[in-house]
């Protein structure tokens, strides 16, 4: 017996399974780099340099209040992230909570 289930060898054979864990993790990377470094202010308005185009200084490019466009996706990554875990806790406790009755109700 193989200290790997069969079902994630089958998983790592397919590209789709690969491709999605990496985009995943470049996902939650993102968000956690965004804790530490963001290359400029998120909230920070600079409308003298709105709408550049992606360049050395601004990656992305900047949007129509001179915010920089990879500052503001590392943000919103953080933000989407608490998002998730508190939709994943609240289901959690509702659900835990039923799953707990339920056999004291005897499924009902």
């Amino acid at each position: 017996m193989s200290a790997v289930p069969e079902s994630f060898a089958r998983m790592r054979r397919h590209r789709s399974f690969i491709l999605g864990g990496v985009l995943v993790a470049l996902f939650v990377a993102s968000a956690a780099l965004s804790y530490v470094w963001t290359p400029y202010p998120a909230s920070e308005l600079d409308i003298p340099n709105k709408l550049l185009a992606p360049g050395a200084a601004h990656w992305l490019g900047t949007d129509s209040l001179g915010r920089d466009i990879v500052s503001l996706l590392l943000v919103g990554a953080r933000a989407s992230r608490a998002g998730g875990r508190l939709a994943g806790g609240l289901g959690e406790a509702v659900g835990g909570g039923r799953g707990r009755l339920a056999p004291a109700r005897r499924g009902g």
